[in-house]
């Protein structure tokens, strides 16, 4: 019995079970293959013939290939995984560490800082360039004037709580030529609904450099504070004050010890964070041009 011999008699069965007009449909079929290959057909007998086994052919050298591009790809994922974490790793510690630097920083040596802060005012007056200012630090640095909108300093309201106390730094200009001081403005807003005091000083917040393309810290506040280790401003409800801070371009190291290289920055993209326990971290970037 071959294909057509099986499948005509239902088509006509069909053509009269649904009361089609005309003539039947005539099942043509035009093969070269045997009607034993059709394994779906019975032969006289009723038996299904059995359908050969087929032996999976054996992997070629394209196979072998895919194969070893995507172990190559699975190796490169870990590989980037585990850089990246380590990376995430050595982050938080250096953040940790800042934040450690911080809050240790109001017993360090006596030795002054490489940069100077001070609060803002519409025209902050500079310094004489005397070998020593009257407050004992070095010359070219000052703390003057008083904070946006905050009236006199005053010691009587609380600290502002960190939760309602939103910091940002920016620095003055975008590009400092060789023969410009950088100059930073830190800003502490108080969200709350009674006003309270921001310690601007390097004993509470801490002001680092950091060049752009290289880790670690190149200036921390909070290496050698000294002078300005407490500078509290009021801040009303629902205000800011401004802060401003001075950079002569030199390296520190920790408990007020000599930086390695001891070479003062060159040019470069650099990084400004503010930092104060409790408080989200400022950033702002800005650039220290060749000439």
């Amino acid at each position: 019995m071959d294909f057509k011999d099986a499948v005509q008699p239902r088509i006509e069965e069909l053509h009269r079970a649904y009361r089609k007009r005309g003539e039947p449909q005539t099942l043509r079929i035009i093969t070269d293959l045997p009607a034993e290959t059709f394994f779906f057909l019975s032969d006289a007998q009723g038996h299904r013939p059995t359908r050969p086994a087929r032996t999976p052919p054996s992997p070629g050298p394209v196979q072998r290939h895919r194969s070893m591009r995507f172990t190559v790809l699975l190796t490169s994922l870990a590989v980037i995984a585990t850089s990246v974490t380590t990376a995430w790793v050595l982050t938080a510690s250096a953040l940790k560490d800042n934040d450690s630097r911080s809050s240790q920083s109001a017993g360090a040596g006596s030795q002054d800082p490489p940069a100077r802060s001070h609060s803002s005012s519409p025209e902050p007056k500079k310094s004489s360039g005397s070998p020593t200012d009257a407050d004992g630090s070095r010359p070219g640095t000052q703390v003057t004037g008083t904070p946006q909108g905050a009236g006199k300093v005053s010691t009587s309201p609380p600290n502002c709580p960190s939760n309602a106390t939103r910091l940002t730094v920016r620095s003055v200009r975008n590009s400092y030529r060789p023969t410009e001081t950088p100059t930073f403005e830190i800003t502490a807003r108080n969200v709350s609904s009674a006003a309270c005091t921001f310690d601007f000083g390097f004993a509470s917040t801490t002001l680092t450099i950091s060049k752009a393309a290289l880790s670690g810290t190149f200036w921390s506040s909070a290496d050698c504070p000294a002078g300005n280790s407490l500078l509290k401003q009021l801040v009303p409800a629902r205000d800011s004050v401004s802060h401003t801070v001075e950079w002569n371009r030199t390296p520190s190291a920790p408990q007020c010890g000599t930086p390695t290289p001891n070479e003062p920055a060159g040019a470069g993209t650099y990084l400004v964070t503010v930092i104060t326990p409790g408080v989200p971290q400022a950033h702002d970037s800005f650039v220290l041009s060749q000439d």
